[in-house]
């Protein structure tokens, strides 16, 4: 089980909206506005997926930008305090690119905090209060209500969406049987769930040893190198390639007369190692390694990266015409641009 922390939100790829909500079904309604008709309660709302966050219009322009970005984390830390002094209604703070400014959140009276946050707005960051239904201290109940082992949502990660007012929560897989216990504690309004439906997960079994116009070599978790492929197209290539990863024993038997060696070797999460290389891609010009995650997966990793050595011999036949590229994806990601291997022959040089 992994809980995350809850987040302030202070930068701007978290800024969405806020919006308002029930209350978590056992916990007590926030204060209604003072001088005001407390708002009826909306009926329950069936808890859907965690839609993505809209992309933050704009940011600052022109000259005012590193103004802005100078004082923007001081103004909030100030706001933040404000705010846990009123933790009976503070829902929240986070930078809002909407007016460039901070915007705190409350479940009561906005009008009135906003005219005290003045006090701690500048000139260059402006601070504007909004009405939301639950507050922070609220909404922490409801991760502590998930940690239920009753709700059966094991694996999972949950986090705090300040701006939504509502918490998300991350599955490992999301079946009728989970959605349905969280159905009957929560309503959608506070609470959204992601993860994959039984039917989508990649089934488990054993790592395959051949496939069409391949077969494995070697498959070891932890040695080797990480974002990383290699090609080998004789004996002595092929050794060479052995002892560079710290493979141990002897290299079973490759015929370079009609095959290569190829090496894949990903960057695998400590905490996300469960991985299978299941296949080979040949596609145009790009030989690609079909590497899969099988079962239920922890709904977040660790970004550490360790290495997963695989070597395939894989048939001359089959291979496109050099040049080719060999990746371990179809898209590089930035810094990983020498993990492409580009085969400009077929021949040991």
């Amino acid at each position: 089980m992994r809980r995350l922390a809850p987040l302030l939100a202070l930068v701007p790829v978290l800024a969405l909206a806020a919006c308002g909500g029930t209350t978590p079904r056992d916990a007590a309604p926030s204060p209604a506005t003072p001088q005001s008709t407390p708002p009826a309660e909306p009926a329950a709302v069936a808890i859907g997926p965690c839609t993505p966050a809209p992309e933050p219009a704009g940011g600052v322009a022109d000259a005012s930008a590193e103004a802005f970005q100078e004082h923007a984390v001081e103004v909030a830390a100030a706001v933040e305090r404000y705010g846990q002094k009123h933790r009976d209604s503070f829902a929240g703070l986070w930078i809002d690119w909407s007016f460039h400014g901070i915007t705190a959140a409350f479940t009561g009276a906005p009008e009135e905090h906003e005219a005290a946050l003045q006090e701690l707005a500048t000139t260059e960051v402006p601070v504007r209060a909004v009405k939301v239904r639950h507050t922070y201290a609220e909404l922490e109940q409801v991760q502590r209500q998930l940690e239920n082992d009753e709700l059966g949502v094991i694996p999972y990660a949950s986090a705090i969406d300040v701006m939504r007012n509502r918490v998300e929560l991350t599955l490992g897989v999301l079946d009728k049987k989970t959605r349905a216990a969280l159905g009957e504690r929560f309503s959608g309004d506070v609470l959204c769930v992601d993860g994959p439906a039984p039917d989508n997960l990649v089934p488990e079994g054993p790592q395959p040893q051949r496939g069409p116009a391949w077969r494995l070599l070697a498959n070891e978790p932890g040695v080797g190198t990480v974002w990383d492929t290699t090609a080998a197209f004789d004996q002595e290539g092929y050794r060479e390639l052995w002892r560079m990863l710290g493979l141990d024993g002897e290299p079973p038997a490759v015929d370079f007369e009609h095959e290569i060696v190829l090496h894949f070797g990903p960057a695998v999460s400590g905490s996300c190692s469960n991985i299978r290389l299941d296949g080979l891609r040949i596609e145009n010009d790009l030989v690609l390694p079909q590497i899969v995650q099988p079962g239920v997966q922890p709904p977040a990793c660790t970004a550490d990266a360790n290495p997963h050595t695989y070597l395939l011999a894989v048939e001359r036949s089959a291979l496109p015409a050099p040049p080719f590229r060999v990746q371990l994806g179809p898209d590089v990601p930035p810094g990983a641009q020498d993990s492409v291997t580009v085969v400009e022959s077929l021949r040991a040089e």
